[in-house]
Parts: C-alpha cells; sequence; structure tokens
C-alpha cells in the first residue's frame, strides 16, 4: 500500500473562491495581474488544449518547482518491439477495481498529497503565484485536476502564495458548480495567432527537452514565450489553436517529431489522420496515463484507438479494456451503450463484454435489457469455465440484477453457487470471497436471518484484516452498528458507531472515502448541500446519539442529550500513525478503554482536517463520550485524540489489546472500566516479552527464495521481499509455535542479531508481516491501579 502523506492544512467545505483572469494574451495578462496586486514568481499549468497527462496541473507545478512527482508510472519500453498482450484476465480486471474502491479515490487521495507536498515546499520563502490557464471550447479538465486545484488553493491559505485562473477562450470556462471566480477584464476580441508554430499545439507548459526535440520544426524565439522556472516556459495565449481549427496533417507532423515523448505522440494521433494511428501504441501509453490517475485520457486514447480497428480480437481487447475503466468510474450509460459482441469474438470475450454491458443495464434500471445479457453471457461459458472466477464475477452481477428485480431467492441460490465453486478454486481470490460474502450478508439481513448476516459480513471483512483502508473501517462499522440494533443489541450497536465516528474523526483523507461507503450512510439517491465531509459528520453525529439513547448506558445518553457541541471541547481525532510522523518527538500521555474502542491522548494541538461545522460537532461528541468514561481530570490539557487501529485491524477492544499499544507506544497511564492504572517502564519491558509472535493476518502465503523471504498478501499490499536478517528471523519463528518476545529474546541472548530482534520484530509487526499480542493465558490483574 503507497505511503501517503500527513496533510496538515484544513478543508472548508462549501464554496472555493478564486481570483481569475480573462486574458487571451500575454501583454493582458500581465497588466491584470500588475492591477490585482498579486506578487510572486510565476509557476503556471496550461490546460487551454486539455489534460493530456494524469495529474497534469500537479505535474506541471512540480516540475517547476523542481519537486520529484512521485508516481507508479510505467517504465519506457520501445513501444516498435513490444509485443501487444493478446490475453486478458477479466478477473483480475474485475478485482483490481473492487480493491481501488475499497482504498477509497485515488485522485482525491493523491491530490491532497501533492497540495500538502507544494504547500510545505512554499512555506517561508518569496511567494509564488499559481496560474492554471483554463480549457478552451469545452476541452475537458479531468477529475484529478479539479480536485488538485481546489486543495491547493486551500492549502496556500496560511502562505504568501496565490492561485488564480486563468481564461483565454472567448467564453468563460466551465467550472465546478461550487467554484465562485471573480473574474477580472473583459472579453477581448480575438487575437492574431502565430500560424504555423508547432509549440503552440503542444498542450502545457514547455520544457526544455520538448524544445531541443522540436528545435527541426519552426519554433517562436525565446523572447516569444513566457519564462518560468526550472527552464519551462509558458506559450503565451495568442499563441494557442483549438485543434478543431488545425488541419489533421499538422498534428502528423507534431507525432513524428513527439516520438521521445509517448503522451505527445499520443495525443498528436489523438488529432491527426486516420492512417497514423497506432492502436496497440495508444493502448500503452492509455496505460501510463491510468498509472499517472488519468483514467479520463485512457478512456480517450482508447475510444480513438477503437475507431481505427476492425471488429476483430484487437477490437475485442480494447472494447474489453475500455468497458472495465467505464464501469469502475461509474460511466453505466457509457457502459450499456456499446455495441453487442460479434459472433467472430472468443466465447470469454463475449462473455464480459456481455457482462460489462448487463452490468451498465442493471446500474441505470434497465434490467430487461440486463437480464439479457447476462443469460447470452451466461451461454457463452463452457462447462470447464464455469469453474474459472471470470464466470463467478458473472453470475455475482447477475445475482444483483435478480435482487433488484425482486427475486431475492434466485439471488441468493446464485451466490451459494458462487461460494461453493469458489471454494473449489486451487488458490483463493480474496476479492471475489469479499463481494461473494458481501452479497450473501446483505441478502440474509433482508430475510431477517441475522445469525448468517453476521457470519458472512464477517467473513468479507476478514479478508482485509491487517491491511484495512480507512473505506473499510468506515463501512465494516456502519454494518456491524446497523445489524446490532436490528438485533436488538444496542450496547453493540452504540460501541460500532463510536468506532465508526473515531474512525472518520481520525481520518487522514475523508473526502476519499469509497462512494459506495458514502451512500450506505446518506442513500443511494441523497442530495446533500455543501461537501460530503459535512453530511458524512452529521449522518454518524445522528446515528450515534440515537445508539447512545438505546445502549443502557444512562451515564452517556443522559451527557449526550445534555451536550451542546457549539460549547464543548472538541479536540483533534488522528490516526496514531500519523500522529507520530507529523509529531515525532511528542508522545501519548494516557490511554482509555471504553465498551468495544479505545483512543490515546495527547497534549500536543494538531490541525484539523475539515473546518466544517458538524465536523467539529461530531468530534465534540465523541469527546463527550470518552470524557463521561474517563475518570475525572484523565484527560485534562489533552489537545489531540489518536486512535489506533492495531496495523490495519481494528480499534483496540479489550484491555490485553489496549495494554499492547501502550507497550509499543510507551503511554504511561491508562484507564480501563473507569479506574486508572501506571504502566512503569520495567513493567512494559516485562509485558512487552510477555508478547506472543504470529504470522500477519493479512498474509496469504510465503516463501524462502535464496534465503530471503518473499510475503504475499490477501489485499492491497503488495508483495513484498524481506532483508535477510528479517528473514532469518522469520524463519526461526516459523519454526515455533507462536513464540514470546521473550523466548526469542532468549534464544538469541549472546549473538550478533539478539540485540536487534525486538527492533527486527516491530519492523516486521509495521510491514505486516507478523502480529505481536498477548496470549490468551495472559493475567490482566496484577497491573496496580492507583
Amino acid at each position: 500500500m503507497e505511503k501517503r502523506a500527513t496533510i496538515d492544512f484544513t478543508r472548508d467545505p462549501g464554496t472555493l473562491s478564486l481570483p481569475g483572469f480573462r486574458a487571451r494574451s500575454q501583454e493582458t495578462l500581465r497588466q491584470q495581474i500588475e492591477n490585482a496586486g498579486l506578487p510572486g514568481t510565476w509557476v503556471a499549468a496550461d490546460l487551454s488544449l486539455g489534460a493530456w497527462r494524469g495529474q497534469q496541473v500537479a505535474r506541471e507545478f512540480f516540475a517547476q518547482l523542481a519537486l520529484e512527482l512521485p508516481s507508479s508510472e510505467f517504465a519506457v519500453a520501445d513501444w516498435h518491439r513490444a509485443a501487444p498482450p493478446r490475453e486478458i484476465s477479466y478477473a483480475d480486471i474485475i478485482g483490481e477495481f473492487i480493491d481501488a474502491e475499497a482504498l477509497g479515490d485515488r485522485a482525491t487521495v493523491e491530490s491532497l498529497n501533492f497540495a500538502q507536498r507544494i504547500r510545505e515546499r512554499v512555506q517561508g520563502v518569496a511567494p509564488y503565484l499559481f496560474l492554471v490557464i483554463a480549457p478552451r471550447a469545452a476541452l475537458p479538465w479531468e477529475n484529478e485536476n479539479l480536485l488538485f486545484i481546489r486543495f491547493l488553493a486551500q492549502a496556500l491559505r496560511a502562505t504568501p502564495s496565490k492561485i488564480a485562473l486563468v481564461a483565454a477562450d472567448a467564453d468563460d470556462p466551465a467550472v465546478p458548480a461550487d467554484w465562485e471566480i471573480d473574474w477580472q477584464g473583459s472579453r477581448e476580441p480575438p487575437p492574431v495567432t502565430v500560424a504555423g508554430d508547432i509549440l503552440g499545439l503542444v498542450p502545457g507548459v514547455s520544457s526544455p527537452e520538448m524544445r531541443l526535440a522540436l528545435a527541426a520544426a519552426d519554433l517562436p524565439p525565446a523572447a516569444a514565450l513566457i519564462p518560468l522556472a526550472n527552464g519551462y516556459c509558458l506559450v503565451p495565449p495568442e499563441r494557442r489553436r483549438r485543434p478543431q481549427d488545425v488541419a489533421r496533417l499538422e498534428f502528423d507532423r507534431l507525432g513524428a517529431l513527439a516520438r521521445p515523448f509517448g503522451w505527445l505522440d499520443a495525443y498528436a494521433q489523438f488529432h491527426g489522420n486516420n492512417m497514423y494511428v497506432e492502436p496497440w501504441f495508444l493502448y500503452t501509453e492509455g496505460q501510463r496515463r491510468l498509472a499517472e490517475g488519468g483514467l479520463g485520457i485512457t478512456l480517450r486514447l482508447l475510444e480513438r484507438a477503437l475507431t481505427k480497428l476492425r471488429i476483430g480480437l484487437d477490437w475485442g481487447i480494447f472494447q474489453s479494456y475500455a468497458q472495465g475503466l467505464r464501469v469502475a468510474s461509474q460511466r453505466f450509460a457509457e457502459a450499456a451503450n456499446i455495441p453487442d459482441p460479434p459472433a467472430v469474438l472468443p466465447p470469454e470475450m463475449r462473455s464480459f463484454l456481455l457482462q460489462s454491458k448487463g452490468w451498465g443495464y442493471v446500474m441505470t434500471g434497465n434490467l430487461a435489457c440486463a437480464e439479457a445479457c447476462f443469460q447470452q453471457a451466461c451461454s457463452f461459458a463452457d462447462p470447464a469455465g464455469q469453474e474459472r472466477r471470470e464466470y463467478l464475477y458473472l453470475l455475482n452481477i447477475f445475482a444483483l440484477c435478480r435482487l433488484k428485480a425482486g427475486d431475492i431467492t434466485q439471488a441468493l441460490a446464485l451466490e451459494k453457487e458462487i461460494e461453493e465453486r469458489t471454494a473449489r478454486l486451487p488458490f483463493p481470490d480474496r476479492r471475489l470471497q469479499y463481494v461473494n460474502s458481501i452479497n450473501l450478508a446483505r441478502l440474509y439481513r433482508r430475510r431477517q436471518e441475522f445469525e448468517q448476516a453476521e457470519q458472512y459480513f464477517n467473513a468479507a471483512f476478514s479478508t482485509t484484516l491487517g491491511a484495512r483502508s480507512e473505506s473499510d473501517a468506515l463501512y465494516a462499522n456502519l454494518i456491524l452498528a446497523r445489524l446490532a440494533a436490528e438485533r436488538g443489541n444496542h450496547r453493540e450497536a452504540f460501541s460500532a458507531w463510536m468506532r465508526a465516528g473515531l474512525h472518520w474523526a481520525a481520518s487522514n483523507a475523508p473526502e476519499a472515502v469509497g462512494a459506495r461507503v458514502v451512500s450506505s450512510l446518506l442513500g443511494k439517491s441523497a442530495k446533500f448541500e455543501g461537501s460530503m465531509p459535512e453530511a458524512v459528520s452529521a449522518s454518524i453525529a445522528a446515528s450515534l446519539l440515537a445508539a447512545a439513547a438505546l445502549s443502557g448506558s444512562a451515564e452517556i445518553a443522559r451527557a449526550l442529550q445534555n451536550a451542546k457541541p457549539a460549547t464543548l471541547p472538541a479536540p483533534v481525532f488522528a490516526r496514531t500513525e500519523q500522529l507520530r510522523q507529523v509529531l515525532p518527538a511528542a508522545g501519548f500521555h494516557c490511554a482509555l478503554l471504553g465498551p468495544g474502542f479505545a483512543v490515546l491522548g495527547m497534549h500536543n494541538p494538531l490541525t484539523p482536517q475539515i473546518a466544517g461545522q458538524n465536523f467539529r460537532q461530531l468530534r465534540a461528541l465523541l469527546f463527550t463520550v470518552l470524557a463521561t468514561l474517563a475518570p475525572a481530570g484523565f484527560f485534562a490539557a489533552t489537545q489531540t485524540i489518536g486512535v489506533e487501529d492495531l496495523f490495519g485491524q481494528e480499534i483496540p477492544a479489550t484491555p490485553e489489546e489496549l495494554l499492547a499499544v501502550c507497550v509499543r507506544l510507551n503511554v504511561p497511564h491508562f484507564a480501563i472500566k473507569g479506574a486508572a492504572g501506571t504502566l512503569s517502564a520495567q513493567t512494559r519491558a516485562q509485558f512487552e516479552q510477555q508478547l506472543q509472535v504470529s504470522l500477519g493476518c493479512a498474509v496469504e502465503s510465503l516463501a524462502f527464495q535464496n534465503e530471503q523471504a518473499v510475503i504475499l498478501f490477501k489485499r492491497y499490499l503488495a508483495p513484498l521481499r524481506l532483508a535477510p536478517e528479517e528473514s532469518r528471523l522469520l524463519f526461526a519463528l516459523l519454526e515455533e509455535d507462536d513464540p514470546t518476545v521473550g523466548y526469542l529474546l532468549r534464544r538469541y541472548a549472546g549473538t550478533e542479531s539478539g540485540e536487534n530482534v525486538l527492533r527486527l520484530l516491530r519492523r516486521l509487526e509495521q510491514k505486516r508481516v507478523v502480529n505481536l499480542d498477548f496470549p490468551r493465558t495472559f493475567e490482566f490483574n496484577p497491573i496496580p491501579l492507583r
């Protein structure tokens, strides 16, 4: 799982206000910026010809600031000699989308991280003026750029730097409904465009390398360009031409010169003559754009490639890939609108295309057409193929169709069939197990068979144990809270809502929580005013208040009933891992265990993620519950609440789990069931030796290659190759039956690695390879309470 930056700026809900300049020439632009009194070195991103690289605005800002943009881009390949992929695992495509949704919105997370990086770069230095040239002629912004601009504007508020939009077209650009642009300047008459300027066809700002590659063409003199930092230049607005006004032959000429720059060659082929379109090149470049975060660009390139292909195997591969992206990005109407797959395609490919088309029909409400697609798709599966994962994913979406049609009996039968066949797969597919278990749980819950529903919900959530995302943690607890309430277990429902609230309040990127989780809280057709985080915060707060009233705890119910959140303290909540990154020298001074949840207290302040009233109210309600459960004065001077998730598992819920955290994080004071206690350094060291070491719950399998351990995980986490010293220790502990830390320390006492045993164990724990927990035989009673 990619390590995310810690976000330390607050985002306000509601309208985003930005300055804007109407300027169709560089002279006008300079004059308007001077009139507005905005100082600073220019840093520009140019979307006037649309976005043609993933995260293009962030990418261009980073380049001028000499910042390295972290990404998962493909290595540059020689596409002329690369063999195109002729086989696609449709099950893997679907599975990857399941994981991507559960991990939260990637574009949101990356945009937040990039805004944070720029904030760190510009703090304490002379001001910068960040300019974004808006798209012309209704060309696409792409969602990742809109997110990044919003977050950067908020990140720059406490710095001397500013961000502004530039409209270089006759009409003001379309912007999101919650943006308010203070446009300055009038719309000018069309400027005289310099004809034949090839640099004016290149999207974005130009790099020195780009200008060198295009030197054979008639480039404008350096004085005609707007110089930017780090050797970059901005093409003045008056030198830009709309793509539809340019002859295709000019794009063909650009593509011939742009071969070293795959993204630019792909752009040229998109606009050029059909005879020069190379479908497999566009396919490869589309994958690169997807790796950069540019899903919309990938779809545009695939759709352009499809115009060149005749109906056949290659057409089917491209269409299958595009369908996967359409479904993943919830473009269901587009997915339903593709032509029926022709008979010349292999049966498995026809089945997948019909499945994805039917998926589009299901989600747009056309169940009759969806049913016909699924019936056809199933008919293409031969008896041997019915044991393949692709067929099981097909049955899964077919079951959803039957459920939406009101046939819960057949939907349940299909999901039970998937369960039986999944158990016979030669290798486990945890993503298939997850969706199958979730669907079975929902069906049993509809039938009010709550015991079976809980069993399958737990089976689904077990596939993410040890690697849970923020979306997973919130979703699991809101589901279990509602299920507990339906079973009449209101105490457990309250505990689950508290855990859900703690996870949400401590989220490092609340805006990125998956759409499925949001719809579960707010309803699939919910229309909320303002920001999504504010709406979710209000929903959780209301559920928490209702659950507290039924929890059986008169003290908590009374405290919340009398609470006036606007006047109550509302400390910032954050994940303990985040706090240790932001405040490495600080420590937690206390830990509290409530009924089914635990938190840690820190004296140091932290910036809240969201500034909204509802988000603050939820924090105040959560802290009211914690203060009610704690001994008098326990949280005195506490300004930040740490939420621990036991390395992607769950918030501690037992004394043993809480004490294990206190030992690991050196927390001196704790409270359990209203009684306070103190852990001395000596006691913590003694307890640490009693911790039991077991293989991590996120681990799927491991193997040893050349004396190094290779770890495969169930979900999300990439395969991991351990260092030799880590591998040797892992091999040694696997020879024992869940050894204790003390046993391993004694076994290696006096050896070169003896001093490193505890350090290595904690490192393996951080990597999710091992768990360190107290055994069931651990004696808690001897701990002295004050």
